[in-house]
């Protein structure tokens, strides 16, 4: 989803989506790091100036990395699902654009947000938009109350979270088969 961009070799002006990508890969790659504004300016091989033209100071880029993440990793993903016809369709595709997520970075994001107020508030709104989402497309088939669409959607997205969290090295594919798996289990196949 997010194209890989070499540490140092980033050419031209530097805007602030590119930091915001840095971030992400930062995270992605090594969840442990301190995101610094010194560790971002050398891996751009950009000035603090070019930083701080886009962002205030640390905790606005805090800030902006979690807002960034919300959009491009749960809002884009709905937009995407509410294109199609029926809630299964927009189901189907929720999952399959869930699966195709890289999980270091939802892991990365959650390790930041243990040490980041700024970005733990974004994360609680993150999973609450997912289970209030995936909540109202259960309900939509009509199968599910209130109560068991909102049961269900926890225990999906609890699933997920998990396996990303036992299973980070898992590919799309894999991830994708052992959705699958889980629906055939819990009677959704």
């Amino acid at each position: 989803m997010m194209p890989e961009k070499p540490s140092g070799q980033l050419p031209g002006r530097f805007q602030r989506d590119d930091w915001l990508e840095l971030g992400l890969t930062a995270v992605r790659n090594n969840p442990q790091a301190r995101l610094t504004i010194e560790f971002l300016c050398e891996q751009a091989n950009k000035t603090k100036g070019s930083f701080y033209y886009h962002f205030e100071n640390i905790d606005g880029y805090f800030a902006a990395l979690a807002e960034y993440w919300y959009e491009q990793f749960t809002l884009e993903l709905i937009r995407q699902s509410e294109k199609r016809p029926t809630p299964k369709d927009r189901l189907d595709l929720l999952n399959t654009l869930a699966v195709q997520l890289d999980p270091r970075i939802e892991q990365g994001m959650r390790m930041l947000a243990a040490r980041e107020p700024g970005i733990r508030d974004i994360c609680k709104k993150v999973d609450e938009k997912r289970l209030n989402y995936l909540s109202k497309l259960y309900r939509s088939t009509g199968k599910f109350d209130d109560n068991d669409a909102m049961s269900l959607a926890v225990f999906e997205y609890a699933a997920m979270v998990g396996y990303q969290q036992i299973k980070p090295e898992a590919t799309p594919k894999e991830t994708a088969a052992m959705y699958q798996l889980f629906l055939k289990l819990t009677g959704r196949t």
